[in-house]
């Protein structure tokens, strides 16, 4: 038998692998002739992404608005500050009424400034803790409008100026000089950025912009 005869005789008696091997050569054609074709459609490399960091709490710390609010905030803290050692001094005196001045045979005037002394520490607490309650109140205040308004601010800018992403920088977050395994884990899976190369931080940049907004607001409203 020849070769010939040979190689159709062992195609008819295993037609799967003829298939096989017939698609396999007409699947590397086609690859072949699509390859060569003009104008086949190729295929385009990603654009790169443009990425900009922002260190939030250096950049919220540097904004006059907030500088200005939070003095306005510790003006009203003095006053209350003030009542607070109004009262305290007033405590004060009692002891030493008790102390220096009051018999200690005149129970019935000890009781009646023990009383009085009493009444006053408890106005004291009060007051103490509903006066933190305000500033506390107070500066959340402060938060809540400032916050949004620099997302906003940060929006603008990487729309601006072709940023895909402004990621909060975290770079600032170091581990504790001494702590346990889970206070190093728990400082290291808070970071999420690992390193960045030079010219990448925008904080300085933004910065500028919300203050020179507020200065302007500021013009505007004649204040």
């Amino acid at each position: 038998m020849s070769l010939s005869e040979r190689f159709h005789r062992f195609f008819r008696t295993s037609p799967v692998l003829a298939a096989a091997l017939l698609g396999g050569s007409f699947i590397a054609a086609s690859a072949i002739n699509s390859s060569a074709r003009p104008g086949a459609p190729t295929t385009l490399a990603p654009e790169p992404t443009r990425l900009g960091l922002v260190d939030l709490a250096k950049l919220m710390n540097s904004m006059q608005e907030l500088k200005d609010r939070n003095d306005l905030t510790l003006s009203r803290g003095k006053s209350m500050q003030e009542d607070l050692t109004k009262l305290a001094d007033q405590i004060k005196a009692i002891d030493t009424e008790l102390k220096d001045v009051i018999p200690k045979d005149d129970k019935a005037k000890r009781i009646e400034r023990l009383a009085k002394k009493f009444e006053l520490e408890s106005t004291y607490d009060a007051r103490g803790k509903a006066y933190q309650r305000m500033i506390d109140l107070d500066h959340g205040d402060i938060l809540s409008d400032l916050y949004p308004k620099t997302m906003e601010t940060i929006k603008n800018f990487a729309n601006r100026e072709g940023f895909d992403f402004i990621l909060l920088d975290d770079r600032s977050i170091v581990l504790p000089e001494a702590g346990t395994v889970k206070d190093y884990n728990e400082a290291i899976q808070r970071k999420r950025i690992l390193f960045a190369k030079d010219g990448m931080d925008v904080t300085d940049q933004l910065v500028t912009i919300m203050n020179n907004e507020y200065s302007a607001s500021i013009k505007k409203s004649g204040k």
